[in-house]
C-alpha cells in the first residue's frame, strides 16, 4: 500500500500525471461519443417566441394535416445509433426553441457506417442515427 509520504515523493509525480491525463482522455472520449448534435435553421428573419418545455411537439404527415400551417424552418440532429430517444428529445427541444408547433417531412437514416481494416483485423465503424424535418406553425 502506498502511504501519503511515498505518494508525495517526487518519483511518483509521473504516475500522478499519467493517471490524471488518462482520466481526462477517457472523459473527453466518452463525452464526444455520447454527444447529440442538433441544428435548427429558421426561414424567417424575426425570431418567434419559444414554446415551454412542456409543449408536446407533434410529428405529422403533411398530406394528412387538415389545419392551415406555415413552414418556418428545418431541424436536423444526429448522434450515436443507440441513443434514438435522446436524439428525438433534443430535436423536439430545438423545435420548441424555434417556436414551432409540429414537424413534417420527417426523415431518418444512418451515417458513418462502414468497415475499417486496421491491419490486425476489421471492425465496424460506429453508425450515427440522422434525423431531419421541416418545422411548422399553425396559422389558424
Amino acid at each position: 500500500m502506498i502511504t501519503s509520504k511515498k505518494w508525495k515523493n517526487k518519483k511518483n509525480k509521473p504516475m500522478k500525471k499519467l493517471i490524471k491525463s488518462t482520466a481526462i482522455l477517457i472523459g473527453g472520449f466518452l463525452l464526444i461519443i455520447s454527444c447529440v448534435r442538433v441544428r435548427g435553421l429558421s426561414y424567417e428573419q424575426n425570431q418567434r417566441k419559444s414554446k415551454p418545455d412542456t409543449y408536446q411537439v407533434e410529428i405529422l404527415e403533411s398530406d394528412k394535416i387538415e389545419k392551415n400551417y406555415k413552414v418556418i424552418g428545418e431541424v436536423s440532429a444526429d448522434g450515436p445509433n443507440y441513443r434514438t430517444d435522446k436524439i428525438m428529445e433534443k430535436l423536439r427541444s430545438e423545435v420548441r426553441e424555434m417556436g414551432g408547433d409540429a414537424i413534417i417531412e420527417f426523415e431518418t437514416g444512418t451515417a458513418g457506417v462502414g468497415v475499417i481494416n486496421n491491419g490486425t483485423g476489421t471492425y465496424n465503424e460506429d453508425a450515427k442515427q440522422v434525423f431531419k424535418a421541416k418545422v411548422i406553425v399553425w396559422t389558424e
